[in-house]
Order: C-alpha cells, then structure tokens, then sequence
C-alpha cells in the first residue's frame, strides 16, 4: 500500500487527485491542503507519505519550493495546468509530472513508477567519504564526512565547509545533500545543509553556531522539522 498527501490550492484538482486514489486499491490518502504551508508543515510533522501530488503555480510557496524541503525517498509527482513548468519537475527529479487536465489512464502510469520498496543507500549505513568534482581542472577530491561542519549554496556552485578547509563544488544544494547521511546532515535553510553533530549551539534568534563558531541561519520553513529532531536529542531539565 503507498501512502499519498495532495498539495494544490485548487480545490478541485484535489478532489479530481481524490477520485483517481480512491480508484486504485494499492494506494491511501494520508493528508491534502490547499494551502502549501499548511500541506508542508503536515509533512514534515506529520506520517511521511510515499508519494507526494504536488501543483506547482501556487501562492504562497510554489511546489518545486516545497519538493525541496522533501526527504529524498518521498516520490513527488507533480501536477499543473501549464505545458512550460514541465522542465522545472524533470530538474527536481520528480518520478512524474501530469498535466492539467490528465486520464486516470495517465495518472496509473505515473503510480506505477513509484517503488514502494526503493530505500536510500546512506539511510542503511554512514559513509566515511565523499566523493566531489571541483572546478579546478576537473578534479576530484575525497572529503571525510565527519570532518563536514556544513554546506552553503551560492549560486551555481556549493561550498563544502570542513574542518580547516574549503571545496567548492559545481553542484545543487539537494545535489549534495542527497550524498550525505541523512541521520547526521539537515537542511535547516534554503542555502545550508549543517552537521548536527558539529553544532555548538543553537540561539533564540534562530541562529546557528558550528564548532568552528561560524553562523547558519535557520530558516522559518525549516525550523519545525529541524527543532523536532533536536529536541529528540535533548535532556530537559525537571522543575
């Protein structure tokens, strides 16, 4: 059975999305919102869903915007009424993308690229090193994961923050994140990826100190998810 949540702020392409699942027996609606952060908030608070409907022209937070904020083994399958968004799915690497209007004979097709049995490699064990290509010649240089304090995106490079050193690597922010342990590594900004165990403290005005004591800010949209996974982590004091 795959588990789906539904984001899209009109409510009539939801309950078109509703009437396709409720057609398939191998699938369970879990969750819907027509409002993106409400829907995303669901998510990361929430059960995690196998598969994800998401429009991607919405008000508030465009869906491309949210898939980002999605753990890497959540199949997105994106739905929207515009022909010219489709590039914008295939570069998050979404398993589908259906447009507006579509068949339930479509809307199989996309499901049944969807593996409910696929798992991460790195979700199974911690990797020692990485592997990335710099911009200096090509080359490729092998960093220990334990030494990574965090990631920056700028631009179109990553900048790879490790004790004592800097790489930068001609790649996406989810590019890189998806190498990492998912257990020790944590998107806490649109920019930044931090090592949780190389955090010194996290301060009231939504900042982070690493180790080395440089600051991460710590995005609204990523504070939830991030604070409930440190907060697993911490020993409260009893009054």
């Amino acid at each position: 059975m795959l588990t789906c949540y539904i984001i899209d702020d009109d409510i009539y392409s939801i309950e078109s999305v509703i009437k396709h699942i409720e057609k398939m027996p191998n699938l369970s609606l879990i969750g819907s919102s027509t409002s993106p952060l409400i829907g995303l908030e669901e998510l990361q608070t929430g059960e995690k869903p196998d598969i994800v409907f998401l429009d991607i022209e919405m008000h508030e937070l465009s869906g491309t915007d949210i898939a980002d904020l999605l753990p890497d083994d959540v199949a997105i399958i994106f739905t929207t009424g515009y022909v010219k968004k489709a590039h914008e799915a295939f570069e998050k690497n979404a398993t589908d993308f259906l447009l507006k209007p579509y068949s339930f004979e479509r809307f199989v097709k996309a499901v049944s690229k969807v593996s409910s049995t696929s798992v991460q490699p790195d979700k199974i064990y911690q990797k020692e090193k990485i592997f990335i290509k710099t911009g200096e010649k090509n080359s490729i240089v092998s960093i220990r994961v334990s030494e990574i304090l965090y990631v920056e995106a700028l631009k179109n490079y990553t900048h790879i923050y490790a004790r004592g050193n800097k790489y930068v690597a001609r790649a996406s922010l989810k590019e890189v994140h998806e190498i990492l342990p998912y257990s020790l590594f944590s998107r806490v900004h649109r920019s930044f990826i931090v090592n949780i165990m190389a955090i010194k403290s996290i301060e009231t005005d939504d900042v982070i100190i690493m180790d080395n004591d440089s600051t991460v800010p710590l995005g609204e949209l990523y504070k939830s998810s991030f604070m409930k996974g440190i907060r697993s982590k911490t020993i409260m004091k009893n009054h």
